[in-house]
């Protein structure tokens, strides 16, 4: 199978958030089933909220980062 993976980065507008979109769901094809947050995994983490979005298969869709 040789199908083409996208990245994609986003900066909003405020500069206060990216998000990285990963494969497929650029165009639609997938939705977010679930976030999991860095903090949730890493006991004492202080950097930004970075936050993984997957889908209802458990494949990595984006990154959010959300400045401190």
């Amino acid at each position: 199978m040789n199908r083409k993976k996208k990245i994609i980065f986003t900066l909003g507008r405020s500069g206060e958030a990216a998000y990285v979109k990963i494969g497929e769901h650029t165009r639609g094809q997938r939705k977010v089933a679930k976030n999991i947050r860095i903090h949730d995994l890493i006991a004492g983490y202080q950097g930004a909220d970075v936050i993984l979005d997957f889908d209802s298969e458990d494949r990595l869709l984006g990154i959010e980062i959300l400045a401190e």
